[in-house]
């Protein structure tokens, strides 16, 4: 395997020039010009930071890097990813904990545009080896046992006290409203249930909740 280029920079700031600029140099410097962006989602990876922590980088440097991408064409977004830690980054939800529902819901729209898109690639990509024809891919909200994998859990984030509490059936239908809308943006072969699939015995969060009796078959 070839070894990789590494470029750096120091942090010493000529008169005349910018920290800003000496970042937008180093891209152009790497290579960035000659990437096809194009008409095309740009993620700009990047720490946003978490609750204590004080060394995350300013909007000002994302900004720079956006503007080298628009520069090119490209339509650039900003994209965090979640820690393996329980923290305040753990999921998509933590990072907008207190947010109004519309917030909630535009962050559910925009994770599932994500995922849809990653997983048409990969089906498509799959159909091609296999020479079958690519079908539709299934937006419906489904579950596993496994930590993290609750959509009981989700309703929870978005402000429920515990599923089963009031206002469970209209943030159940919040949420797959911005599944669908986000997959659809990302899709123009939806099908399926694409709707809530949440076995009981297969939701640890649903489980949580039969055993509080906050959720019952009543409710």
């Amino acid at each position: 395997m070839e070894k990789s280029k590494v470029y750096f920079t120091d942090f010493r700031v000529p008169v005349g020039t910018s920290w800003l600029a000496k970042l937008k140099k180093l891209c152009v410097a790497a290579g960035f010009k000659n990437i096809d962006m194009d008409g095309k989602f740009v993620a700009i990876k990047m720490h946003f930071g978490e609750l204590g922590n004080v060394s995350f980088l300013r909007p000002n440097y994302a900004k720079a890097i956006a503007d080298l991408c628009k520069e090119q064409g490209g339509m650039p977004f900003l994209t965090d990813c979640n820690t393996l830690y329980r923290g305040s980054r753990k999921h998509a939800l933590e990072h907008i904990k207190g947010a109004d529902f519309t917030e909630m819901a535009e962050t559910v729209k925009k994770t599932a545009f994500k995922i849809t898109r990653v997983g048409q690639l990969v089906a498509r990509e799959a159909s091609r080896r296999l020479g079958v024809p690519f079908g539709i891919i299934d937006l419906s909200l489904a579950p596993t046992p496994a930590v993290g994998d609750s959509v009981a859990n989700v309703l929870e984030e978005m402000g429920l006290e515990r599923c089963g509490a009031p206002g469970t059936t209209a943030a159940l239908a919040l949420l797959n409203d911005a599944v669908k809308k986000g997959g659809l943006m990302a899709s123009s072969h939806v099908g399926g249930l694409s709707g809530a699939f949440i076995p009981v015995s297969e939701d640890q969060g649903m489980i949580e909740a039969i055993e509080c009796g906050s959720l019952s078959i009543e409710k």
